[in-house]
């Protein structure tokens, strides 16, 4: 093979590659777009990727207070008055620790 052929060959290999990934951007570009549109969001600003969210400053308290009025709802008719794991009194050991499971109140007692 003399030079030139080699040249071109690679340039054929080359271009190929540049073209493919050029057309490979523009159809994920044309995807992600139309998925943001989809979601009503924009790529930048305050719609983008985050401005979407509530800061966790906000959203976490507003959980934990409904997490514990929940539970707080739910100990009043708690049927039972000794562990599930060890069959003690709940106090047996000080306090019960309370927990929300799957929107049922369970508790144990602390040891």
């Amino acid at each position: 093979m003399n030079g030139k052929r080699i040249i071109r060959l690679i340039w054929a290999v080359v271009g190929r590659m540049i073209l493919y990934g050029v057309a490979l951007v523009l159809i994920l570009s044309i995807i992600v777009s139309w998925r943001m549109k989809q979601r009503e969001s924009q790529w930048g600003g305050r719609r983008g990727w985050r401005g979407n969210r509530e800061p966790a400053q906000r959203t976490i308290p507003r959980i934990n207070k409904e997490y514990d009025l929940s539970i707080q709802q739910q100990i009043q008719n708690y049927p039972l008055n000794v562990c599930l794991v060890d069959g003690n009194a709940l106090d047996y050991y000080g306090h019960s620790v309370d927990f929300d499971h799957n929107g049922m109140v369970v508790r144990l007692c602390s040891e």
